[in-house]
């Protein structure tokens, strides 16, 4: 349930800065609904790869012990991690912020695409990078 219901806030969240967007920056809303998603799936991408990053960095290491075991050699599981908890972390901190910058610069250039006939200011893309910043930051404090 409480998958599902961060699901519908997200949705929810994602609903009301598109239709204020739209308001605000005079577009029409079955227009941005659609191509503002694709500005933010980096983003997603960067705090899922973030949030997966612990799990890969501590099974990378049994590679090793694992072919060792299956070659009939000698092996050990001790000490396997690859980098420190510290490192780890500077590694999601990086992902999600390289999930942001690419996410800033994917709706900059369809919010561009999208008033093609007249001069990009920052009026239509105040709403929509303080929503990515705002879901960048939740991503680092989940991480």
């Amino acid at each position: 349930m409480i998958f599902f219901t961060l699901i519908l806030v997200f949705q929810l969240g994602y609903y009301f800065m598109v239709t204020s967007q739209c308001l605000y920056a005079k577009i029409e809303r079955e227009t941005l609904l659609p191509l503002l998603g694709y500005g933010f799936i980096p983003l997603i991408l960067g705090g899922f790869m973030a949030v997966h990053l612990e799990a890969f960095i501590s099974g990378a290491g049994r590679i090793v012990p694992n072919i060792q075991e299956w070659l009939g050699l000698q092996y050990s599981y001790e000490n396997i991690r690859l980098i420190s908890s510290d490192s780890t972390y500077v590694l999601k901190a990086l992902t999600v912020i390289g999930g942001l910058l690419a996410s800033l610069y994917a709706t900059y250039r369809l919010t561009e695409r999208t008033i093609a006939g007249s001069v990009l200011n920052i009026k239509p893309l105040m709403i929509p990078f303080s929503f990515l910043f705002t879901l960048a930051g939740l991503f680092l404090i989940m991480v």
